[in-house]
Formats: structure tokens, sequence, C-alpha cells
């Protein structure tokens, strides 16, 4: 029996029978007592046996001041096992924490200790980090039973989970490959589409089968073609979390003051729009042109789930902490947020829709009526914005969508670059040089550039546009370069051509990148065009790079 256990009293002498509690340490007069029911009638040895033979692990912890500190003041045997280490070990280290990985983070233990002196349960998941290296995961439940001063005396279930987390984490594994099929199989339906329309005109045009007036008519559908090819590519960067985004710090409710006339007319007059601010709302990063889109986006949704009219509202704060936690996803959040709330009062979900509402091509409307893209992509944009969005609905009942995104102490940003509308006049005689590894494009940026009366040399070989930049004669008034190239990334290329040309201006031109080079991208602030772009839009970048910084005038 470990000394932690309750002793068996002792008897006075050789006649006294034996106790409950001294009976129950033999397994066979155990038995007996479970199968009479005695057993229960004595509380202390009662109490034994669950602690025990229980296959859960049962402690009573001391929570101090700093509210992250969990001293151990009793644990079973189960509890020591799961953790891999001696009783003794865990009653002498000076915290349990030194020995576990929470999954929100050390910091959750304040939330946990703020959250037990309110009288609250606390339920979570921890991880033991196990001197053997075996993955043991436990699911908690932790009541108050003593408070003195600033300490609590907590006692706590733990329930091993490994077995269950595992089997999740495959189901979790075969959804997502699940999901990619569906992503592959409707971007190459609507991809496929749209290349038909560019193929089947180009054919017609190539075999004269069009005059002139028609020749003009099938280039804009070739044209209007690309542009929806263009979209869905955006699409598929924004499920996958890799699109290049313009991030700005903003203010949600300007956002929406904004756009409210626009989402008016959306809805139509038999719904009605309500628009609660919060005051003094923090600020967030996120691209600002995506974040208006997704809001749109999921105003339109709220639209058509009430076809007889019903109230739209659009609501802000700013979440607290202690709110946060007792969130159905509170392991998410570590740090304050903004809450961004749409709330529909139409038709509703049953909980199976809702569990699949942001897969790809997962749609409630009729066929022709959504693509099935829009929940998917408003996920993405907000999980690459470090955000997490949540959904509530109930049929009959309408629909709650929660985006929260992490706030920020930076100012509101001025939009001081020059807007590409205003930029009028694309000519120019500075020198430049460019980087791309794809032949064709290459050959579009020189040709363009040059049509603008710019000086350009290129290559398809990155190594080769590093020795021309170095031993160039004259002056090199900007770098294009793509950033994913063989051999040499286009990052790398540019800072080796800094360190030669300080003076030299840089645009990176990427269809993506991957995370560490796209964090590094949007730490420096860098210049960038994302393709697919047209000659219009070359153009009017290198431009406006170009100026970049010039006084006005």
């Amino acid at each position: 029996m470990s000394s932690n256990d309750p002793a068996p009293s002792e008897p006075k002498d050789n006649n006294t029978p034996p106790s409950t509690l001294e009976k129950v340490h033999k397994l066979d007069e155990l038995t007996d007592l479970i199968k009479d029911f005695s057993l229960v009638n004595d509380p202390e040895a009662l109490l034994y046996v669950i602690t025990k033979y229980t296959t859960d692990g049962i402690n009573i912890v001391e929570m101090g001041n700093n509210k992250r500190g969990r001293k151990l003041l009793y644990c079973n045997d189960r509890f020591a096992e799961m953790s891999g280490r001696t009783r003794e070990e865990l009653m002498n280290a000076r915290s349990l924490n030194n020995f576990s990985i929470p999954f929100a983070g050390e910091v959750a233990f304040g939330y946990i200790h703020d959250e037990l002196t309110r009288g609250l349960i606390s339920r979570g998941y921890g991880r033991w980090a196990r001197p053997d290296g075996k993955e043991n995961v436990h699911e908690y439940t932790a009541s108050c039973i003593g408070i003195d001063g600033d300490k609590i005396m907590v006692i706590g279930i733990d329930r091993d989970v490994t077995q269950r987390h595992k089997m999740d984490d495959q189901i979790r594994q075969a959804s997502k490959m699940e999901a990619i099929g569906k992503l592959a199989g409707g971007i190459s339906h609507d991809f496929n589409n749209q290349l038909t329309v560019i193929k089947g005109y180009c054919d017609m045009i190539l075999q004269g089968q069009t005059d002139e007036k028609e020749q003009a008519v099938a280039l804009e559908e070739i044209r209007n073609a690309a542009e929806r090819a263009t979209e869905l590519t955006n699409q598929l960067l924004t499920f996958s979390r890799r699109q290049l985004l313009d991030n700005r710090v903003i203010n949600l409710n300007q956002v929406i003051e904004k756009i409210a006339d626009p989402l008016k007319r959306m809805i139509g007059e038999t719904i009605e729009l309500e628009f609660i601010p919060a005051k003094d709302l923090f600020n967030v990063v996120i691209d600002h042109t995506r974040i208006t889109e997704t809001i749109m986006n999921m105003v339109v949704n709220a639209r058509d789930a009430m076809p007889g009219g019903g109230k739209l509202t659009i609501s802000t704060e700013n979440a607290k902490m202690d709110e946060l936690f007792l969130t159905p996803k509170k392991d998410l959040f570590s740090e304050p947020q903004v809450m961004l709330s749409i709330t529909d009062t139409g038709i509703g979900m049953d909980p199976n829709t809702v569990q699949y509402i942001f897969e790809p091509f997962f749609t409630t409307k009729d066929v022709g009526q959504g693509t099935g893209l829009g929940l998917s992509m408003a996920y993405g944009l907000i999980q690459q914005s470090g955000g997490q969005i949540l959904v509530e609905s109930k049929l009959g009942e309408g629909t709650t969508f929660r985006i929260y995104l992490p706030r920020t102490y930076e100012p509101l940003d001025e939009f001081a670059e020059t807007p590409a509308e205003q930029i009028t006049d694309l000519a120019g005689t500075e020198t430049i040089l460019i980087a791309e590894d794809e032949q064709e494009v290459l050959h579009l940026m020189i040709h363009a550039l040059r049509s603008h009366g710019y000086n350009v040399m290129g290559t398809t070989i990155p190594a080769a546009v590093q020795t021309l930049g170095e031993h160039f004669d004259g002056r090199i008034d900007l770098l294009v370069t793509d950033i994913i190239m063989p051999g040499l990334s286009g990052t790398e290329l540019a800072q080796k051509l800094l360190a030669k040309r300080p003076d030299m201006k840089v645009l990176f031109v990427t269809g993506y990148a991957p995370s560490e080079i796209r964090n590094e991208l949007l730490s420096e602030d860098s210049q960038i065009l994302t393709k697919p772009f047209n000659a219009i839009d070359l153009a009017t970048k290198v431009r406006q790079v170009l100026d970049k910084g010039k006084p006005a005038g």
C-alpha cells in the first residue's frame, strides 16, 4: 500500500475482528464485501477502494496566488501511473506544471484559477510530459473545495483519453483528405469550364472563323474566362492559407460603416439590418479587401437563409479573456480578441449541416445558386490572420457566426501609397532587371515594360540575374523577381543584389509563397505583385514602386 493511502486501523488484540478497511486489502475478502454490500457501511473503506481501484486519476492540488503553480497534496496510484512518475516524485515537485503540457498553454492556468474561485467547474485537456516519451492525453474535471486567501484547494479527476485522441486525429486526417478530394474535383470542374471557353474562342480566331467585330467579342470572352480562373486560384490559395495578404491595421467598425449602404441594398427591403458597434473597439491586423469581401459574402448567405424576410444583426465587441475561456473552444484563445458577429433570424441549420459548413464545395443552396467556397474561404482568411470563426445554429432559430481576431496595439494604418487608379502616366526610362523562371511570363514582362520606355534586362536563370546585377556598369533602378525559383529564391537574390546596390528598389512577383517566406515579406513591408496579372497591372505596379518615396509633383 502506498504511503498516501488511508492506513487500516490496527487491531487492539488478537481477539479483535479485522475491520472492513483491513479486509479490502485482500482480494477475496474485498469480493465478498462487494457482494454483500457491507462495504458501503464503512465510508473510510469505501473511499479507499474508490481511490485505489478507479481507472481515473484523482488528485488534490493547491494553486497559489501566481495562478500558475500547482502543488500536489494528494494523488492516487492511477494518477501517478498516467504521469509516468512515482507518487513521491510528484509530491516533492514544486509544481505539477513541470511535468505537464497543457493544451491551452501555461497562460490558461490563470483562467482556470479564476474560473474555480467563482465556483465553476473547470474542464479541459492536458498532456503529461512523461520521462519515457510516451504520449498521454488526459481529460480533466476540476472543482474548488477550499479557499484560503489567495490559495485555493482543487480536486481533480483525470481520465486517460490517449487512444480516443489518436482515433480523433485519424478521423480528422481522413476528413482532411476527403475535403482535399472535393476541393480538387470542384476546382478541376470549374477550371476546365474556363479553359474550354479560352481554347474554343482562340481556335475560332486562329482558324479565321470570326470577323473583326466577332474577334473583339471573342477576346473579351477570353479575358472574362481568365478573370474567372484567376478568382478560382485565389479561392484555392485562401483555402490553403497561402495567399499573400495585404495586411493592414484596421478598425472593423469603420469597415462595416463604409459598406452599410451597399449591404442594405444587397439584402432588400424585407430584411431589417441593425449594426451594433462596440465603443472604443480595438484595432486588428487583416487584409482590408478580403475581410470586406468575407463580411459581404456572409451577409448574402444570411439573406438567402431568410427568403421571407427577417432581421440581420451585425455587432462588434472587445471580447474579454474570461468570456473567451468559457466558449466551447476556449483552448483556441491566449490573448485579447476583437469579436465580429453576424446573426440572422433565418431557417437555421441542423447539427449535421453545421459540422460540414466550412468544407469546400459544401453548400445548402440549390444547384447553380452557390459554389460552396464562400465559408471555406472565410475560414482560410481568418485562420491565416491568426483568428478563429465559430458558428451556432438551430433549425428554425437562425444562425450566428462569430469571428475572433487578435487585437493589436498599433495605430490605424495610413494608406499613404499612391492608389493604382490615380496613376495615369505609366511611361518611364529607368533600368529594370527581371528574374522569372517561366520563359513565357518573362517575355510578357520584358515586352510590356519596354513598350512603356523602360530599359529592361532579364533571364530565366536566377544565378545569371545575380551575375548580371553585380557586374552591370550602369544604375539598376528596380529588380523585379519571382519568389519561388530553382536554385536561388527571389528573396535570396534580392538580398545579394541589395548588398551591392542598396539604392535599388525591389518588386516581388508570385502566385503564392510558403509561410516562412510570406512572413518575411510581410514583416519587411515588401512590394508584391500577385499572379496572374496583365501588362497594365505590371506597368502600374512598377511605376508605383519606382515613385514611392519621391516628393509629390
